[in-house]
């Protein structure tokens, strides 16, 4: 209905899905990315030629491939934190994140707008880390700050609660200073 002011939301095809993200990397390949992971200005008109080119009858317009590309940065993002985070893996034959439906919820609760990716199947994942990707770590082993300092804390307070054996105090070497005590305690000189 025209004059309603609601818009037509385009279901994007498998098909339409693959040939995106080949242009994505096509664009990527041909220095359209910047450093810093955003394409550059421009790169629109060309993407959208792409897509035309590669799906017969394509009649995709900017806006739709930008709300696409960046659908699709927000849940590589997602997926991505998710892996970063330990008991997170991919399985490789489903094309999803691998996670105990319990660990999920309780990640889900300080991830809210992401509840929906429990099992999610993203068949381009590897080729949108392409696309995507930062000079960040990523990956089972790697952790933001917050989670590391957090990690580290219950690991301390789990090896004094279970008395650890590895847990041992070092010992603290004395050594003598190069300055003697009156040198210490002068005022500096100006």
């Amino acid at each position: 209905m025209a004059g309603n002011g609601k818009r037509y939301k385009h279901v994007w095809s498998k098909v339409e899905d693959t040939k995106l993200v080949e242009a994505l990397l096509y664009l990527v390949e041909t220095c359209w990315r910047s450093d810093n992971g955003t394409f550059r200005p421009g790169y629109l008109q060309d993407f959208e030629r792409i897509l035309h080119e590669k799906v017969p009858g394509c009649t995709l317009n900017q806006n739709t491939i930008k709300c696409k590309v960046r659908s699709l940065k927000k849940q590589y993002n997602a997926v991505s934190e998710m892996l970063s985070q330990s008991r997170f893996d991919w399985n490789e034959e489903f094309k999803c994140v691998q996670v105990e439906r319990e660990i999920f919820n309780l990640w889900v609760q300080s991830h809210p707008n992401l509840k929906g990716m429990w099992n999610k199947s993203f068949s381009h994942y590897d080729d949108l880390s392409t696309v995507f990707r930062k000079d960040r770590a990523v990956g089972q082993s790697s952790e933001d700050p917050y989670v590391m300092a957090t990690n580290a804390f219950r690991e301390f307070e789990d090896e004094i609660r279970l008395g650890s054996q590895d847990c041992h105090t070092p010992e603290v070497r004395q050594t003598e200073s190069p300055l003697n005590q009156d040198e210490i305690d002068e005022e500096p000189a100006e």
